[in-house]
């Protein structure tokens, strides 16, 4: 029976993230991160530590699906970070990583984040859909114990 979580985590270091921003160009940045995570950290003191938050997100969804981050049939750009009105960051998947999600049976990611002035780091949680028998199966399910009850006290005709 398959599990019905799923965990990925991921650390990083900002300084690298720092190095990454700083040495590569818009475009592409813009594969890594959406426009939407980009404006979000600004021009701000803060930049580095929140979009090394946002990558480390997108790791830590990668690693709820291994065979296709294998396979790169999804990347970092299947993954975006997008904060409610609250603040609360929650994921954005593309049509790519939507049909995963279906294929697989799980409902919508839930992410954590946090960083300090060194490290960010991020938790990604996947869950099973619930899913119900249709009615017949559920009484042949109710009646199978009832029936070997019943067939184990027949007596052998030897």
């Amino acid at each position: 029976m398959p599990e019905k979580f799923k965990c990925g985590v991921d650390f990083v270091d900002i300084t690298r993230v720092r190095v990454l921003i700083n040495n590569t160009t818009s475009e592409v940045l813009e594969e890594i991160f959406s426009l939407e995570e980009l404006n979000y950290a600004g021009k701000s003191m803060n930049r580095y530590g929140r979009l090394a938050a946002r990558l480390a997100a997108k790791e830590a969804c990668l690693k709820l699906f291994p065979l296709e981050a294998a396979i790169a049939s999804i990347d970092l750009s299947d993954f975006s970070v997008q904060n409610d009105a609250y603040g609360a960051p929650h994921i954005i998947l593309s049509p790519r990583a939507n049909i995963l999600l279906d294929l697989y049976g799980f409902e919508q990611i839930s992410i954590s984040l946090s960083h300090t002035k060194e490290h960010a780091m991020a938790m990604a949680v996947i869950a099973r859909k619930e899913f119900k028998a249709p009615l017949i199966r559920r009484l042949i399910d109710w009646l199978l114990p009832i029936k070997r009850k019943l067939v184990g006290n027949i007596p052998d005709r030897a």
